[in-house]
């Protein structure tokens, strides 16, 4: 199993990657009634995102691939 794992300042390009996958889907989360576009406000998340992360001290875990082989 493999990951990704991040933190603090240097953590900006996987703050980036889950802003742009947000990105994608505010279409569906507006359409399903989740959020709409003014509370994601797309264009600040990736800096509201890193400001928490530093200020909470928190990691940011990608996701997890897993590889499998076999002989027969």
């Amino acid at each position: 199993m493999e990951s990704t794992i991040s933190g603090g300042a240097d953590s900006s390009d996987h703050v980036r990657f889950k802003a742009d996958l947000a990105r994608a889907l505010v279409p569906e989360m507006r359409r399903c009634g989740v959020a709409t576009v003014d509370e994601v406000d797309i264009e600040t998340l990736a800096g509201r995102m890193l400001d928490e992360v530093i200020a909470s001290g928190s990691v940011i875990v990608g996701h997890s691939e897993i590889g499998a082989c076999s002989r027969t």
